[in-house]
């Protein structure tokens, strides 16, 4: 209605004055017209701002914890890390069970052909035995029991669809029969390390309440054989056993 208003008496202005005049009431016109467009569309004398979108909260890890504590009439937050060397990625939880003072939930299955272990430059690969494939099982342990002095977890083993039993290969120093031995490859060029899985052997026993650890369990099984289940043993320094089995699924 403003607009309206304005144009009709500038309107009736030209008409009164003469004719000389009328290029700068024109221009007078269309400055008028702008303000008008501009305070009926922006009545605030400024353009809306931008819309922020929403910062979403990053979902934590289980084993990531924020922790609120008062110290001296001032309250810190900070955020604690069970478990370390969790990968954050694997999110997934495809069996439990408990076996002694521990929750094993396992997280991930996958067969590879190469497995790597270590950092470069001192990367080393592996390859598995004729005839069969590496399958990696990764397990986050979690102490649930009051603390207490675990000698290891070393001592696992998976049993497959053909009823056989595979222990847990390993790095052997010396070229060796033994089964259980992985095959070193040498000198592995670039394309190779980029191909292998990387694995990880080497984990801290979570001993206290609480506390999390995962790792890497690796077998060499045959191709025609398929992983049901892991068979667990475990010993405390006290002497008392533990043995339990974990489906796969």
């Amino acid at each position: 209605m403003v607009i309206f208003l304005v144009l009709g008496t500038c309107v009736a202005v030209v008409r009164c004055v003469p004719s000389k005049a009328v290029v700068a009431l024109s221009v007078t016109l269309i400055i008028a017209v702008a303000m008008c467009v501009y305070l009926y569309l922006y009545p605030r004398g400024s353009p809306p701002e931008a819309a922020i979108p929403a910062t979403l909260p990053v979902p934590q890890p289980e084993w990531v914890k924020t922790v609120t504590e008062v110290v001296g009439g001032k309250t810190y937050t900070f955020v604690t890390n069970i478990c370390p060397g969790c990968r954050p990625e694997l999110t997934r939880t495809l069996a439990k069970a408990t076996v002694g003072p521990w929750e094993i939930s396992i997280v991930r299955i996958v067969e590879a052909k190469y497995i790597r272990y270590g950092d470069e430059p001192d990367v080393e690969v592996y390859k598995a035995r004729e005839g069969t494939r590496f399958v990696v099982v990764t397990a986050r342990i979690k102490h649930v029991s009051p603390s207490m002095i675990v000698d290891n977890i070393d001592n696992v083993s998976v049993i497959t669809s053909a009823g056989r039993e595979y222990a847990s290969a390993g790095v052997c120093i010396y070229e060796s029969a033994d089964p259980r031995c992985m095959v070193r490859i040498w000198n592995a060029s670039k394309e190779l390390i980029s191909k292998a899985l990387p694995i990880y052997l080497h984990f801290e026993i979570p001993v206290y309440q609480g506390d999390m650890a995962e790792k890497d369990f690796v077998f060499m099984v045959p191709g025609n054989e398929k992983p049901v289940k892991l068979e667990i043993y475990i010993r405390l320094s006290s002497g008392e056993e533990f043995r339990g089995e974990i489906p796969l699924p």
